[in-house]
């Protein structure tokens, strides 16, 4: 008859050395998957940032709220049919 365990960490079952790669492939595309995340995250922040900035600037310039949308949009191309 067995002992029962003790801890959480003698329920698990001894892990093969295929099961090793397989965590460690698992393991670096979650890491992956992470940083291109939070590197989207980053990249839309800092790109409202700039986006505020040039509407800041485009105000104290004395600009209408038309002029501005004028401005944003001109610099926007469009990927489809019109």
């Amino acid at each position: 008859m067995q002992a029962t365990p003790t801890n959480f960490w003698e329920w698990l079952p001894k892990p093969a050395a295929g099961d090793m790669t397989a965590i460690m492939i698992i393991s670096i595309l979650a890491m992956v998957g992470i940083a291109a995340i939070v590197s989207a995250t980053m990249y839309w922040i800092h790109k409202n940032r700039l986006d505020d900035a040039l509407k800041r600037e485009l105000l104290d310039r004395g600009m209408t709220a038309e002029e501005i949308a004028t401005v944003i949009n001109s610099g926007q191309q469009r990927l489809g049919p019109k």
